[in-house]
């Protein structure tokens, strides 16, 4: 019994979110210049250099905000079309 409720902890709880860890690592080290980013604070920009651990993104071109953020603040990349890319991927 108890093996059994080990199982169905690790199959729901423990499996689903190191698959959710192991997207998020490639989609943070895969970030490059000119990607459109969500940050985890609801900020929209366009990275513009990576730099280590740093990301800088602009924020508003009109007027030249830029903003650093750790690599880790980046939540979602967003392409083209304005969807978020890493989203499309788990529910495919």
């Amino acid at each position: 019994m108890l093996v059994s409720m080990g199982l169905i902890f690790y199959l729901l709880v423990i499996r689903p979110e190191s698959k959710r860890r192991k997207q998020k690592e490639a989609l943070l080290s895969g970030l490059k210049p000119k990607d459109k980013v969500l940050t985890i604070g609801g900020v929209y920009g366009t990275v513009i250099e990576v730099d280590g651990d740093e990301v800088v993104v602009l924020v508003d071109p009109r007027k030249d905000i830029r903003l650093r953020y750790r690599r880790s603040a980046v939540d979602a990349v967003i392409d083209a079309e304005g969807k978020d890319k890493g989203k499309e991927k788990e529910k495919k």
